[in-house]
């Protein structure tokens, strides 16, 4: 099937930017010139993600309504793809924020596996693309293959000092 990355996208929002998955997208994204934006729980990592390439990132318990953030910060068009790590909840502001033939990429699960009266309207309105994926489950040579992908394309960055590897915290082995 069609990878996420077979065309140019210009915008992504990142739910859970301040993960460890959250961070690696959002430098990724920065590095290839997207342009980026990202929910996370509190100031401290608003910060975090604006410093490592996010252009908004929105401290969801502060402003529940991060979709409207959203949408302003876009003049009104929402972005192109939706990296979701949160799911349910998220389900009808995703929809709502997503721009005409954009994509949804469900990757976790921390906000439930359903979603209460979701309205898809939008869904056909607005032509959206919703897909789900998990690595754990794939097979072995899939994985291979992303992991030969990521040397080849995303370890020079590394090298050249584009992406970081973010440590929070640190603590003496014997503390581990």
């Amino acid at each position: 099937g069609e990878k996420l990355l077979d065309r140019p996208y210009p915008s992504v929002l990142i739910h859970g930017g301040s993960s460890g998955i959250g961070t690696a997208a959002i430098q990724l994204c920065a590095a290839f010139g997207v342009d980026v934006l990202a929910t996370v729980g509190s100031e401290k990592k608003c910060q975090v993600c604006r410093d490592i390439g996010a252009r908004i990132a929105v401290n969801y318990r502060e402003i529940a309504s991060w979709d409207e953030v959203v949408l302003k910060e876009t003049a009104g068009q929402g972005v192109d793809v939706i990296l979701d790590m949160v799911c349910g909840s998220y389900a009808q502001q995703n929809l709502r924020t997503l721009k005409v033939g954009g994509r949804l990429a469900v990757i976790g699960s921390n906000g439930g596996y359903s979603a209460a009266n979701l309205d898809l309207k939008s869904l056909m309105r607005k032509r959206l693309t919703i897909g789900g994926s998990t690595l754990r489950a794939r097979e072995t040579a899939l994985k291979g293959a992303i992991a030969s992908e990521l040397l080849s394309a995303v370890w020079p960055l590394f090298e050249r000092r584009h992406l970081r590897v973010l440590v929070d915290s640190s603590y003496p082995l014997e503390k581990a």
